[in-house]
Protein backbone atom coordinates (compact mmCIF):
# COMPACT_ATOMS: atom_id res chain seq x y z
CA UNK A 1 0.00 0.00 0.00
CA UNK A 2 1.16 3.57 -0.87
CA UNK A 3 0.80 6.35 1.54
CA UNK A 4 1.91 9.76 -0.81
CA UNK A 5 2.40 13.42 0.57
CA UNK A 6 4.01 16.22 -0.98
CA UNK A 7 5.58 17.43 1.50
CA UNK A 8 21.49 18.72 8.61
CA UNK A 9 21.55 18.44 11.61
CA UNK A 10 23.87 19.43 14.63
CA UNK A 11 22.69 21.40 17.43
CA UNK A 12 19.86 19.55 19.09
CA UNK A 13 16.95 21.69 21.21
CA UNK A 14 14.10 20.25 22.49
CA UNK A 15 10.66 22.07 23.11
CA UNK A 16 6.80 20.72 22.74
CA UNK A 17 8.29 17.25 22.02
CA UNK A 18 9.88 18.85 18.65
CA UNK A 19 12.98 18.47 18.16
CA UNK A 20 14.92 21.81 15.99
CA UNK A 21 17.72 20.87 13.77
CA UNK A 22 19.78 23.44 12.55
CA UNK A 23 21.75 22.74 9.76
CA UNK A 24 25.82 23.40 8.59
CA UNK A 25 25.21 26.21 5.98
CA UNK A 26 23.05 28.48 8.03
CA UNK A 27 19.75 26.67 6.40
CA UNK A 28 16.87 27.22 8.13
CA UNK A 29 15.49 24.88 10.68
CA UNK A 30 14.07 21.55 10.30
CA UNK A 31 11.98 19.93 13.11
CA UNK A 32 11.70 16.60 14.20
CA UNK A 33 9.04 14.78 16.15
CA UNK A 34 10.66 11.44 16.28
CA UNK A 35 14.63 11.02 16.33
CA UNK A 36 17.55 9.07 16.29
CA UNK A 37 21.36 8.97 15.16
CA UNK A 38 21.70 8.28 11.66
CA UNK A 39 22.48 11.64 10.92
CA UNK A 40 25.95 11.23 12.96
CA UNK A 41 26.84 7.82 12.47
CA UNK A 42 26.58 8.18 8.47
CA UNK A 43 27.92 11.88 7.72
CA UNK A 44 29.22 10.85 4.31
CA UNK A 45 25.80 10.40 3.15
CA UNK A 46 25.17 14.51 3.80
CA UNK A 47 28.25 15.05 2.10
CA UNK A 48 26.85 13.31 -0.93
CA UNK A 49 23.89 14.90 -0.79
CA UNK A 50 25.55 18.16 -0.23
CA UNK A 51 27.14 17.85 -3.32
CA UNK A 52 24.46 17.15 -5.76
CA UNK A 53 22.77 20.01 -8.04
CA UNK A 54 19.31 21.87 -6.32
CA UNK A 55 16.94 21.22 -8.52
CA UNK A 56 17.73 17.59 -8.48
CA UNK A 57 15.10 14.36 -8.42
CA UNK A 58 16.67 12.35 -5.36
CA UNK A 59 14.68 9.18 -4.27
CA UNK A 60 15.84 8.00 -0.57
CA UNK A 61 15.15 3.92 -0.43
CA UNK A 62 15.13 3.25 3.03
CA UNK A 63 14.23 6.85 4.25
CA UNK A 64 13.47 5.16 8.38
CA UNK A 65 12.55 8.75 9.78
CA UNK A 66 13.40 10.61 6.91
CA UNK A 67 16.60 12.60 8.38
CA UNK A 68 18.33 12.48 4.91
CA UNK A 69 15.10 12.72 2.69
CA UNK A 70 14.40 16.15 5.09
CA UNK A 71 18.16 17.09 4.89
CA UNK A 72 17.65 17.04 0.90
CA UNK A 73 14.37 18.73 0.97
CA UNK A 74 15.60 21.64 3.09
CA UNK A 75 18.12 22.00 0.22
CA UNK A 76 16.37 22.32 -2.28
CA UNK A 77 16.02 18.75 -3.84
CA UNK A 78 12.74 17.18 -4.95
CA UNK A 79 12.62 14.27 -3.00
CA UNK A 80 10.78 10.72 -3.36
CA UNK A 81 10.82 8.89 0.29
CA UNK A 82 10.18 4.79 0.41
CA UNK A 83 10.10 3.39 3.64
CA UNK A 84 8.85 -0.52 4.13
CA UNK A 85 8.02 -0.80 7.91
CA UNK A 86 4.08 0.42 9.04
CA UNK A 87 5.92 1.79 12.39
CA UNK A 88 8.76 3.88 10.49
CA UNK A 89 6.52 5.07 8.12
CA UNK A 90 4.67 6.69 11.03
CA UNK A 91 7.33 8.15 12.26
CA UNK A 92 8.39 9.88 8.72
CA UNK A 93 5.39 11.16 7.76
CA UNK A 94 5.09 12.90 11.50
CA UNK A 95 8.29 14.27 10.82
CA UNK A 96 7.31 15.49 7.35
CA UNK A 97 4.16 17.21 8.79
CA UNK A 98 6.47 18.92 11.69
CA UNK A 99 8.11 21.31 8.57
CA UNK A 100 4.77 22.50 6.65
CA UNK A 101 7.87 24.73 4.59
CA UNK A 102 9.02 21.51 2.82
CA UNK A 103 5.64 19.73 2.18
CA UNK A 104 5.61 20.38 -1.28
CA UNK A 105 9.48 19.08 -1.45
CA UNK A 106 8.71 15.35 -0.27
CA UNK A 107 6.65 12.32 -1.48
CA UNK A 108 6.31 9.26 0.71
CA UNK A 109 5.78 6.03 0.19
CA UNK A 110 5.29 3.03 2.60
CA UNK A 111 6.67 0.56 0.08
CA UNK A 112 9.02 -2.01 -0.12
CA UNK A 113 11.52 -2.45 -2.82
CA UNK A 114 12.51 -5.82 -4.59
CA UNK A 115 13.54 -6.70 -7.99
CA UNK A 116 9.43 -7.78 -9.03
CA UNK A 117 5.94 -7.72 -7.77
CA UNK A 118 5.44 -10.50 -4.70
CA UNK A 119 4.30 -11.13 -1.33
CA UNK A 120 6.99 -11.69 0.90
CA UNK A 121 7.75 -11.57 5.06
CA UNK A 122 9.03 -8.65 6.49
CA UNK A 123 11.48 -9.62 9.32
CA UNK A 124 11.64 -7.30 12.43
CA UNK A 125 12.73 -7.23 15.71
CA UNK A 126 10.13 -5.34 17.37
CA UNK A 127 8.25 -2.45 16.47
CA UNK A 128 10.30 0.42 17.69
CA UNK A 129 9.63 3.89 15.41
CA UNK A 130 13.15 4.50 13.93
CA UNK A 131 14.39 0.82 14.12
CA UNK A 132 17.06 -0.66 12.40
CA UNK A 133 17.47 -4.12 10.51
CA UNK A 134 13.52 -4.45 9.09
CA UNK A 135 14.76 -7.28 6.01
CA UNK A 136 13.16 -8.65 3.81
CA UNK A 137 13.36 -12.68 3.01
CA UNK A 138 14.60 -12.62 -0.43
CA UNK A 139 16.17 -15.25 -1.92
CA UNK A 140 18.81 -13.28 -2.73
CA UNK A 141 18.95 -11.71 0.33
CA UNK A 142 22.44 -9.88 0.29
CA UNK A 143 23.51 -8.31 4.14
CA UNK A 144 24.85 -10.47 6.84
CA UNK A 145 22.29 -13.13 8.61
CA UNK A 146 23.52 -11.54 12.03
CA UNK A 147 20.70 -8.57 10.86
CA UNK A 148 17.60 -10.92 10.53
CA UNK A 149 14.94 -10.59 13.08
CA UNK A 150 12.79 -13.36 14.13
CA UNK A 151 9.23 -11.50 13.79
CA UNK A 152 7.81 -11.66 10.21
CA UNK A 153 4.96 -9.93 8.58
CA UNK A 154 3.53 -10.59 5.02
CA UNK A 155 4.07 -7.56 2.48
CA UNK A 156 3.64 -6.97 -1.10
CA UNK A 157 6.67 -5.59 -2.59
CA UNK A 158 7.77 -4.61 -6.29
CA UNK A 159 10.75 -3.33 -8.31
CA UNK A 160 11.31 0.45 -8.31
CA UNK A 161 11.06 0.32 -12.41
CA UNK A 162 6.94 -0.69 -11.91
CA UNK A 163 5.74 1.53 -9.04
CA UNK A 164 7.64 4.54 -10.71
CA UNK A 165 5.93 3.35 -14.24
CA UNK A 166 2.38 2.81 -12.01
CA UNK A 167 2.80 5.76 -10.32
CA UNK A 168 3.47 7.95 -13.16
CA UNK A 169 6.86 9.41 -11.05
CA UNK A 170 9.73 11.32 -12.74
CA UNK A 171 12.94 8.49 -12.33
CA UNK A 172 15.76 9.84 -9.99
CA UNK A 173 18.66 11.67 -11.06
CA UNK A 174 20.18 10.47 -7.63
CA UNK A 175 19.67 7.90 -5.22
CA UNK A 176 20.20 7.24 -1.52
CA UNK A 177 19.78 2.94 -1.61
CA UNK A 178 20.01 1.68 2.51
CA UNK A 179 17.69 -1.36 2.52
CA UNK A 180 19.04 -3.56 4.42
CA UNK A 181 20.11 -6.81 2.53
CA UNK A 182 17.35 -5.60 -0.75
CA UNK A 183 20.21 -3.83 -2.27
CA UNK A 184 21.07 -6.60 -5.11
CA UNK A 185 17.39 -7.31 -5.45
CA UNK A 186 16.94 -3.59 -6.30
CA UNK A 187 19.35 -3.81 -9.02
CA UNK A 188 17.76 -6.49 -10.65
CA UNK A 189 14.50 -4.39 -11.25
CA UNK A 190 16.03 -1.16 -11.64
CA UNK A 191 16.86 -0.93 -15.45
CA UNK A 192 14.94 1.87 -16.23
CA UNK A 193 16.12 4.09 -12.64
CA UNK A 194 19.69 2.96 -13.74
CA UNK A 195 19.50 4.11 -17.43
CA UNK A 196 18.20 7.66 -16.01
CA UNK A 197 20.10 8.20 -12.80
CA UNK A 198 23.13 9.93 -12.66
CA UNK A 199 24.68 8.85 -9.30
CA UNK A 200 23.85 7.06 -6.08
CA UNK A 201 24.84 6.28 -2.60
CA UNK A 202 23.85 2.56 -1.75
CA UNK A 203 24.99 0.50 1.43
CA UNK A 204 26.75 -3.40 0.16
CA UNK A 205 28.34 -5.82 2.69
CA UNK A 206 30.77 -6.64 0.79
CA UNK A 207 31.17 -10.65 1.62
CA UNK A 208 27.87 -11.17 0.61
CA UNK A 209 27.92 -13.90 -2.80
CA UNK A 210 25.70 -11.18 -4.60
CA UNK A 211 28.76 -8.05 -3.99
CA UNK A 212 31.01 -8.57 -7.15
CA UNK A 213 27.69 -9.45 -9.18
CA UNK A 214 26.37 -6.06 -7.83
CA UNK A 215 29.25 -3.95 -9.01
CA UNK A 216 29.12 -5.21 -12.15
CA UNK A 217 25.52 -4.63 -12.59
CA UNK A 218 26.35 -0.70 -11.67
CA UNK A 219 29.14 -1.13 -14.06
CA UNK A 220 26.82 -1.89 -17.44
CA UNK A 221 24.98 1.17 -16.46
CA UNK A 222 27.90 2.99 -17.08
CA UNK A 223 28.66 3.45 -12.87
CA UNK A 224 32.09 3.97 -11.67
CA UNK A 225 32.83 4.06 -8.08
CA UNK A 226 33.61 7.74 -6.77
CA UNK A 227 34.31 6.89 -3.58
CA UNK A 228 33.96 4.31 -0.37
CA UNK A 229 33.13 4.55 3.23
CA UNK A 230 33.33 2.15 6.36
CA UNK A 231 29.74 2.32 8.29
CA UNK A 232 30.82 3.19 12.06
CA UNK A 233 30.66 -0.23 14.05
CA UNK A 234 30.26 -2.04 12.02
CA UNK A 235 32.36 -5.51 9.90
CA UNK A 236 32.33 -4.94 5.82
CA UNK A 237 29.66 -2.72 5.80
CA UNK A 238 30.58 0.29 3.75
CA UNK A 239 28.13 3.20 1.68
CA UNK A 240 29.47 3.56 -1.57
CA UNK A 241 29.42 6.48 -3.91
CA UNK A 242 28.72 5.72 -7.87
CA UNK A 243 28.76 8.50 -10.27
CA UNK A 244 28.25 7.94 -14.48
Amino acid sequence: MFLIMKHGLDHLLRKNNILNLKTKKNMNNVNFIYTKQEHSAEDNIKEYIDSLPKDSIFYDLGANLGWFSLYAANLGLQVYAFEVDKNNFFGLQKNIEANPNLLDKIFIFNQGIADKKRNINLRFSDDTIGGHHKTLELPNFSATSGIIANKKIEIIVDSLDNIIKDNNLPFPDHLKVDIDGSEYAFLLGANEVLNHAKSMVIEFWTESEYYNESIRILNTFGFKQKTIYPIFGESNLYNFVFEK
